[in-house]
């Protein structure tokens, strides 16, 4: 029933943990017909898989094997069960959120009867709210396993800012009161996972926040006072989503200002929800008919005018894989059929020397230009991509971030890398962030992997289009310490971030500097949009 996967191959792609050398006895499975070592083809081995049979095994896709996932054959299963609608072919069968849940539920891998990785990145362990350090780069998490951060500043006050991250038991926030000098801790918010997103009323007035909840739901909260609590929680959806974020419309002259958005998708069917009344009530839409994918984002322009733009998989009658843009013209409401911005050379994701076990992937990063200037109303797609087809070899992929910028609205396309290109077979750049400034101007950050001559750590760099996403400057580097590599399913998570106002940057990332092996949190640093406090290339530090 099962595609051929050898044991070499995934021991490499999943990081040869000692998960791989685990005894494993025949005679402890409940069904002798099955082959319980062959599990270990699916993922690493955890004990439980001893009371699988060959009926749970059927759920599996034809190309099981293929779907890198560190988690391990149960609970592959038990998704199967639990969420009927995942995909049974190709590419991004499980959501994202896969690895963090398992170890929600299940703590870690047990092998021979005990835990494997107690101590690992997602221990559960309690923590006390604290305040950051107040320099130019200041820690966030106190407790280790926090990744995929995300950042807001409050439009109408710059001395307030919200961020999240996922971490321990659930995903953890943070705000600050003094333009990001320094960060409270504000706790995690119950019962969630991960994905964090958050964004602001055009006037300030209320914060903005969505995660994973439960059985992966998408769940959404409210903050009166800059993100000190978190109230009025509504669940949008009670499970099988992944990958949601969030907008809000806040421009004066649009006609849907603080218009509320999320994206998402079910089964790699997109989603979209919107509200129209602060959060109070939804509406939710799905997009069946267009192309399936995941990764999305959203914007809008001062007309009101709204842009998802998406990763999707290749289909019937499309052997490539594209990235899509669904537009709407009347708030959300309705939206034009899915249109092609283009195609990648990535088929969803790919391993890479710094990120072989989760794998870079085609996610966007959407913004749009509300300035007034020469270039408003430009629509910016930022995303990672291979230079190349890729291949099951992460020596041999080579990631590139893209940007691509229309000026009519959506109608044509151009692209620019924010990053010299003659270098590509020796530095990777991936997990982006974009954001376009009340000025204009076309921000991005990225993992840099150039200080490893291997490839298998980064730094966070940062760059800006003043152009309108034509021509970029010089990368500076942001970290003034070099992140190892990270072993763990998750490694770096699926994304960092970044929020600009006025002549302020708030940069987050998952950070390894007190590594190997690993010693991950979520970092925020404020730049200096000058350039002076940044530039680590002469004298850098690496741990």
């Amino acid at each position: 029933m099962f595609r051929k996967a050898t044991y070499l191959a995934l021991a490499l792609l999943l990081g040869a943990s000692s998960a791989w050398a685990q005894v494993i006895d025949q005679a402890l499975g409940v069904d002798q017909s099955v082959n319980y070592r062959s599990l270990t083809q699916f993922g690493p081995w955890d004990d439980r898989n001893y009371q699988l049979t060959q009926a749970d095994l059927d759920l599996l896709s034809a190309d099981e094997a293929e779907q890198a996932d560190p988690i391990p054959a149960f609970f592959r299963v038990e998704l199967r069960r639990e969420f009927p609608h995942l995909r049974t072919s190709g590419p991004a069968q499980y959501p994202r959120a896969a690895v963090p849940l398992f170890y929600k539920r299940y703590a870690g891998l047990i092998q021979d009867g005990a835990y494997v990785d107690s101590d690992s990145e997602y221990q559960q362990r309690e923590t006390e709210p604290a305040a950051g350090a107040g320099t130019t780069e200041i820690q966030l998490s106190q407790v280790q396993g926090a990744n995929e951060v995300t950042v807001e500043i409050n439009p109408a006050n710059p001395m307030q800012a919200v961020a999240g991250s996922n971490n321990n038991g659930g995903q953890e926030m943070y705000y600050s009161t003094n333009g990001g000098a320094s960060w409270t801790i504000q706790g995690t918010l119950p019962n969630t996972c991960c994905d964090p997103t958050v964004d602001w009323k055009s006037d300030g007035s209320i914060a903005y926040v969505a995660a994973l909840s439960g059985a992966i739901g998408v769940s959404f909260w409210r903050s009166f006072d800059g993100g000190q609590t978190w109230v009025d929680r509504y669940n949008l959806t009670s499970s099988g989503s992944d990958k949601e974020f969030i907008h809000v419309d806040r421009s004066p002259t649009s006609p849907y200002q603080d218009n509320i958005y999320l994206t998402y998708h079910n089964g790699n069917t997109m989603q979209f929800a919107r509200s129209g009344d602060d959060g109070e009530t939804w509406s939710i839409q799905a997009f069946s008919s267009d192309p399936r994918g995941i990764g999305s984002d959203i914007t809008t322009t001062n007309n009101g005018d709204v842009y998802n733009a998406y990763g999707a998989f290749t289909r019937t009658g499309h052997p490539v894989p594209t990235v899509e843009l669904l537009k709407s013209t009347d708030g959300g409401v309705t939206f034009a059929p899915a249109f092609e911005i283009t195609t990648t050379n990535g088929d969803f994701d790919w391993p890479i020397p710094a990120f072989e076990s989760r794998r870079a992937w085609v996610y966007t990063a959407v913004d749009a230009d509300r300035s007034g200037g020469p270039y408003e109303g430009s629509v910016y797609v930022a995303f990672t991509d291979t230079t190349a087809p890729e291949s099951g070899s992460a020596a041999n992929n080579h990631t590139i971030i893209e940007v691509w910028y229309s000026r009519d609205g959506g109608a044509t396309w151009n692209v620019s890398h924010p990053h010299a290109m003659d270098d590509t077979n020796d530095v990777d750049r991936f997990n982006q962030w974009l954001t376009v400034d009340e000025s204009g101007k076309v921000h991005v950050v990225f993992y840099d992997t150039r200080h490893f001559a291997d490839r298998t750590g980064v730094d966070l760099y940062y760059n800006v289009s003043s152009d309108g996403g034509v021509t970029w400057g010089e990368p500076q580097r942001v970290t003034s310490v070099s992140s190892p590599n990270l072993t763990g399913g998750q490694e770096w998570g699926d994304y960092n971030g970044l929020s600009v106002l006025d002549a302020q940057a708030l940069a987050t990332w998952t950070d390894n500097r007190g590594g190997p092996p690993n010693n991950k949190h979520a970092w925020v640093a404020d730049i200096q949009l000058g350039g002076a406090a940044l530039d680590y290339k002469d004298g850098f530090e690496s741990p």
